[in-house]
């Protein structure tokens, strides 16, 4: 299609081009407009189709199989070496040791000391205490002044009657009241206070004597020995061994497949274009 479309516009493009070629080539110049006649033609066009195609195709296929390996077994070998070594043995011995012992003695000593005893005691001082005292303020006291007056009926169908009239009168009167007042006043309170008295007590005092002492000790004191003895020696030999071992080779085999692909073929396609007629005047 895309092809078609190509093909349809190049073939546009070349009558409009031959069209203007005749127009500039006419003697006449603009004398005569161009004659257009509709011609049928035949193009081809790409046509897409699918065909079937056999292949080969190259497949694998398992297959169980087995050979002969040859693995090597560590066989171990177990030898009798004489060998010389170093060992610790211990033997007894007597050393002299000097050592230092504590002896320890008493004696008793006279010791004084002081301690603390309660006493109550009595002291004065001052504190501020408050003493509410009367003062006396004025005070602001609204009072109604106001009055009655005899006011007749607007409607003149009843009697007169008495209506107040406030007044409201701001008078200052004097008002008793309590204020605080702080004043010193001297009061007695009783004081713990701790007083030192003196005592005398017998205490045991330790007296330390180092006397040094000696002593025979006996002891185990490590001494090497040279000593020859056999041991044993392990020693491991590779051991050649046949063995079957069973393994999986992917066999490769051909296999014919049916596909389709896609083939282009040039299908014959009519369409009707432009064709410039020559003038009949200039013969363009």
């Amino acid at each position: 299609m895309t092809h078609f479309r190509t093909m349809l516009a190049a073939f546009v493009a070349i009558s409009w081009i031959a069209a203007s070629v005749a127009d500039a080539a006419c003697p006449c110049g603009r004398c005569c407009e161009p004659a257009y006649t509709l011609v049928e033609r035949t193009i081809m066009v790409p046509h897409y189709e699918q065909q079937k195609r056999t292949i080969q195709v190259t497949e694998c296929k398992p297959v169980a199989r087995q050979r002969e390996v040859t693995v090597y077994r560590c066989v171990p070998e177990v030898k009798k070496v004489e060998q010389t070594c170093t060992v610790m043995t211990h033997e007894p011995r007597t050393r002299t040791e000097h050592y230092t012992v504590c002896n320890t003695t008493y004696r008793e000593e006279t010791r004084s000391y002081t301690v603390g005893v309660p006493e109550m005691q009595q002291r004065t001082g001052t504190r501020m205490v408050c003493v509410p005292k009367p003062v006396t303020v004025m005070k602001a006291v609204c009072q109604d002044h106001g009055h009655w007056e005899v006011l007749p009926c607007n409607c003149g169908c009843c009697q007169p009657h008495r209506v107040w009239v406030p007044q409201m009168v701001t008078t200052h009167v004097p008002c008793t009241v309590m204020k605080p007042d702080y004043v010193e006043e001297p009061y007695s309170y009783s004081v713990c206070v701790m007083r030192p008295v003196t005592k005398t007590c017998k205490v045991r005092v330790p007296e330390y004597n180092y006397e040094t002492k000696t002593r025979q000790v006996t002891c185990m004191v490590p001494v090497p020995k040279q000593v020859t003895r056999m041991v044993d020696v392990v020693t491991y030999n590779h051991v050649p061994e046949k063995k079957t071992e069973h393994y999986t080779e992917m066999v490769p085999y051909t296999v014919d497949k049916e596909i389709y692909v896609p083939v282009c073929k040039m299908v014959p396609k009519k369409i009707v274009c432009k064709v410039p007629v020559p003038c009949s005047v200039c013969g363009h």
